[in-house]
């Protein structure tokens, strides 16, 4: 479920909306057009809430087995509607709608009154539908009385829509949303207002209307002690989003924060322990806050390590000394300058290259990467043999990281980094590329070699971006060369890169051309594919540009 079509999707909107119309926008309304028959089934085929502003005007469409059969989808799609999609919704229906107005089936929608919407008859769980659908409406009378139906209907999904529509651009329309939220807070409990929080954050940042009254009052509700247990409820959900609103405001006035704090330090979202560590630098003291700063310094994510051992070391700078030597084999780079210049500063005669040898010898397998990449960092030319005795580590991550230590130490010739870029392990083919590529250590030849052996897999794209930083246009030619001994395998895959290549280089302005005789070559081979490429937009316009700088004289 997302907010963009998929390619099936979109061929149904094209049937259903009758895109073959091709006239002016200004001349419609002159023309008396009649609505091609709608298949219901074709309603069927939606599964993301993209459909929904596509499907909203069917509703009310003159045939009842096309508006059943719309509000029947519907009601599958809203369920799936998120808070944080409500407004992006609101204004979508709008916009689709501002396009397809002149169309017959429209009418029912253009036409309705807000003395309408009461009286609407249908099965409960599609009234619903039909309602949030109206409350959406381009007219503002039937978006309040939608509204005011909706109350009686569905008392949730009321209160998710009277959020949206409390920042309406109609002044009643907005008031009414506003009296009906502040009318039922009394009586709602505080894990219902907790489920809204994202609701509640948007309509904060919105300034068409005052809207500090309802936001005050919501929030004074959820700082009860029932409030305080909704918020902690909801920030033990797997919707992250919504869990950091409720810890932010949770945070905000709680004189308890040791309940927060053991959440917090062990929430799966990175912001929510970035902000514990901040609240534990605040609240604990001593031995307690030196126990909780060594539980973020083990934080998988590198940026929170980092804050964490800043935080060590500012508060505990005799106690940072054993987990600073610890972080030296963290496979984040930046950790590991960390630890080495701190480590230089609190002991004087410490040598880290020399820890890193030692430690490399008798060190576990999650530590390898981190110690053979802080050596090659450390070392020099003479510590190559070591590294190089875990070239065919059982690990693709270690291999890799000796790869990449030929950045700093040089050792290997250029044919090594050549093989292992036909590796069967995307890691090192990865690292190989990085290498070369940063080095400008490439033998073009050896290179379109391996590249003609690898053109659909993982390898060959590798090699191609090798290829592009040294020479777009033998880039290109090497691509043609794919295209001329293309198979049924690698058609899709050359297809691609000379897509890439036409969207990434196909300009024309270009104040450096290839010789004219390496243009030659490409139109030669250009013109070799020309008749499987025909279809081909990119290979026409790519073709059209050699063309053009071929004749170009400067």
């Amino acid at each position: 479920m997302n907010r963009y079509l998929s390619t099936a999707e979109r061929k149904l909107i094209a049937q259903l909306y009758n895109h073959l119309d091709k006239q002016p926008q200004r001349f419609k309304s002159r023309y008396k057009k009649t609505a091609l028959p709608i298949q219901t089934s074709l309603i069927n085929g939606f599964y993301n809430i993209a459909a929904i502003p596509h499907l909203a005007p069917l509703t009310l469409h003159p045939e009842k087995p096309v508006a059943n059969q719309a509000l029947v989808t519907l009601s599958v799609l809203i369920k799936h509607v998120s808070d944080t999609d409500l407004a992006w919704l609101d204004e979508g229906i709008r916009s689709v709608l501002s396009r397809c107005r002149y169309q017959p089936w429209m009418e029912n929608w253009q036409n309705i009154r807000a003395s309408d919407v009461a009286i609407i008859s249908c099965s409960p769980p599609h009234l619903s539908t039909l309602l949030v659908i109206l409350c959406c409406h381009n007219n503002g009378y039937v978006r309040e009385a939608a509204l005011q139906q909706l109350l009686k209907t569905d008392q949730t999904l009321c209160i998710r829509m009277a959020y949206i529509r409390a920042n309406d651009w109609v002044s009643g329309v907005s008031h009414t949303a506003l009296q009906i939220l502040i009318g039922l807070l009394p009586q709602l409990e505080p894990k219902v207002l907790a489920s809204t929080l994202l609701l509640l954050d948007q309509l904060r940042l919105r300034r068409r209307r005052n809207h500090s009254e309802l936001v005050e009052k919501v929030e004074l509700k959820l700082q009860s002690e029932r409030g305080l247990a909704s918020l902690i409820d909801i920030i033990k959900q797997s919707d992250f989003r919504l869990a950091r609103s409720a810890y932010k405001l949770a945070a905000s006035f709680t004189k308890d924060i040791e309940p927060l704090l053991i959440i917090g330090k062990k929430h799966s979202d990175s912001l929510i322990r970035y902000w514990a560590l901040d609240l534990g630098q605040q609240f604990y003291k001593g031995d307690a806050l030196l126990q909780f700063i060594r539980i973020f310094c083990n934080d998988t994510l590198a940026p929170l390590r980092k804050k964490a051992l800043y935080a060590l070391i500012d508060e505990f700078p005799q106690q940072s000394t054993s987990v600073l030597k610890m972080n030296l084999a963290h496979e984040n780079k930046g950790i590991r300058e960390i630890a080495c210049f701190y480590l230089k500063k609190q002991i004087d005669e410490i040598n880290i290259s020399e820890y890193y040898r030692s430690t490399l010898k008798t060190a576990n397998e999650n530590e390898l990467y981190g110690l053979i990449s802080g050596l090659a960092e450390t070392g020099d030319s003479s510590d190559w043999k070591l590294i190089k005795d875990y070239e065919y580590h059982h690990r693709p991550k270690v291999r890799k990281a000796v790869i990449l230590s030929t950045l700093q130490l040089m050792k290997e010739p250029q044919d090594w980094l050549h093989a292992k870029l036909a590796s069967d392990t995307p890691a090192e083919v990865a690292a190989a590329a990085t290498t070369i590529r940063t080095l400008n250590n490439a033998n073009f030849d050896t290179l379109e070699e391996l590249y003609h052996r690898n053109v659909n897999n993982f390898r060959g794209r590798a090699i191609l971006k090798i290829i592009e930083r040294g020479d777009k246009w033998l880039m290109l030619k090497v691509i043609l060369q794919s295209c001329c001994n293309a198979t049924p395998d690698s058609a899709e895959a050359t297809n691609e890169s000379l897509r890439r290549w036409h969207l990434k280089h196909g300009c024309p302005h270009y104040y450096v051309k290839p010789d004219n005789s390496f243009l030659d070559l490409l139109l030669d081979l250009s013109t070799l594919v020309s008749d499987e490429y025909s279809q081909s937009s990119e290979f026409k316009e790519t073709k059209d540009l050699i063309v053009f700088l071929r004749n170009l004289t400067l």
